[in-house]
């Protein structure tokens, strides 16, 4: 769980959906840095509650916008597969 801890620090619930295509989501941005920099997570879990993914970015808020739109087709991985820093 630490490695959630590292990744989530910061970060506050943007948006949330459920039951989109047998999944929830659950979307966290962070506002720190410069101008409208932006690092975020989207995590993707079977309704079941049974398997959750993330997907995270680090870039503008727009490309979390973007990226919460087509939460449905975005590449997700365990946490253990997950880098820090971003």
């Amino acid at each position: 769980m630490d490695k959630f801890k590292t990744v989530i620090d910061g970060k506050v619930i943007s948006d949330s959906a459920n039951a989109v295509g047998g999944y929830d989501y659950v979307g966290y941005v962070s506002g720190k840095g410069s101008g409208d920099n932006y690092s975020w997570l989207i995590r993707r879990s079977n309704v079941a509650g049974t398997e959750y993914r993330y997907c995270v970015g680090s870039s503008v808020k727009k490309s979390y916008d973007v990226a919460w739109t087509n939460k449905a087709i975005l590449n997700y991985s365990r946490m253990d597969k997950i880098k820090t820093g971003q």
